[in-house]
């Protein structure tokens, strides 16, 4: 359970596929996975066997991709391979 729209989702994917590659994972958890809980900032997970890709610019775009949706803030965990 989550509390995003499905193209919210999709949205997400998209521009993670875009900048990070298609064999990207992105992983939600925290709060927003609580249908009860109110608030609170969207915590993703990002998944990817290509560190290269894991640049300062390519973050950046995607918390401003994802952020044009949701103004709240944004928080990437960083996980370099599987």
């Amino acid at each position: 359970m989550n509390r995003r729209s499905r193209s919210e989702i999709d949205q997400i994917r998209r521009a993670a596929a875009r900048i990070f590659g298609a064999d990207v994972q992105v992983y939600l958890f925290g709060s927003r996975t609580d249908d009860t809980a109110r608030g609170g900032d969207i915590d993703l997970l990002i998944d990817t066997p290509r560190a290269e890709r894991m640049t300062y610019d390519n973050r950046i775009t995607f918390l401003v991709d994802v952020e044009n949706d949701d103004p709240l803030t944004t928080t990437i965990s960083l996980n370099y391979g599987h």
